[in-house]
């Protein structure tokens, strides 16, 4: 086994992202605006997006359309499924027709929802053979979460069965939970900006292999540039700086060294000028 040894670290594979969030929150905006995307519009949500769609009608045609792009088809880079919640409705049905089931739960005991997984397990298999960034759209539901070190709470979570949240979570490199920013402006609650929540906290399920910042414009650029190595470093290297002369002195050194590198993290850098002037006061 010794022969075998080699360096962790190296990615293997192409970006995998699941987007999930409220309605009409700019999910399918965000990974339509994805370079050389193909939409796979399983529940008609494109709207007036203009980009190149395919819409098949049952799980055995989405089969065949992964093994079509495994095959070769260079045009696209990049897949994005919108959205989970049909796709699952696809599985459920393709399993209730071969097993007889008049629904899902008609077995029992959740041995339906098992047998989904398996399917599941598939699909996902298929996905990793088409060797291109893929985005998993989905939709949010609030359910209450069971603290094994405290009271239990309501969060936002991932709507499928169980167990293909599980199966899902542990394929992607980045959960993203977008959403809206509530304000309250003198008493009144007032609509802020649109954001991707990157981190797991108490009121929503996220999380990223790359240790992204939190939080994200939604917009799909955004999260591109975080994934530069180099972005992300003088990212954390702003969050690190705790005083506004330090923060002038690094911007300026970047503009005359580095002016793409200081172009892309201009946004980090007025929002932590913000917050330090604001610490001041």
């Amino acid at each position: 086994m010794l022969e075998k040894i080699e360096m962790s670290g190296a990615v293997s594979h192409a970006d995998r992202i699941l987007i999930y969030g409220g309605e009409k929150v700019g999910k399918t905006t965000w990974a339509a605006s994805v370079p050389g995307v193909l939409v796979v519009d399983l529940e008609g949500g494109l709207g007036r997006l203009v980009v190149p769609a395919v819409r098949p009608r049952c799980l055995e045609e989405f089969h065949v359309l992964l093994a079509e792009l495994a095959a070769g088809t260079p045009e696209w880079s990049a897949l994005a499924v919108d959205s989970l919640d049909r796709l699952e409705e696809m599985i459920w049905l393709a399993v209730c027709k071969r097993e007889g089931w008049s629904t899902i739960e008609s077995p029992g005991f959740g041995r339906g929802y098992v047998v989904a997984a398996e399917e599941w397990r598939k699909v996902l298999a298929g996905l990793d053979k088409i060797a291109r960034t893929v985005i998993l759209v989905g939709h949010a539901q609030i359910k209450t979460y069971s603290n094994p070190a405290g009271d239990d709470y309501a969060r936002y979570e991932l709507r499928l069965a169980k167990q293909a949240i599980a199966l899902a979570k542990a394929w992607v490199d980045s959960m993203l939970f977008a959403r809206i920013e509530d304000l309250v402006v003198e008493g009144k609650a007032k609509t802020g900006r649109r954001v991707i929540r990157t981190v797991h906290a108490g009121a929503w399920d996220a999380g990223s292999r790359w240790g992204l910042p939190d939080p994200l414009p939604l917009n799909y650029a955004a999260y591109a540039e975080t994934r530069d190595p180099a972005v992300s470093d003088a990212i954390a290297a702003i969050q690190a700086i705790t005083t506004v002369d330090e923060l002038v002195a690094m911007m300026t050194q970047l503009k005359t060294a580095a002016p793409s590198l200081a172009a892309a993290i201009r946004d980090r850098a007025v929002a932590r000028m913000a917050d330090l002037k604001g610490g001041d006061k």
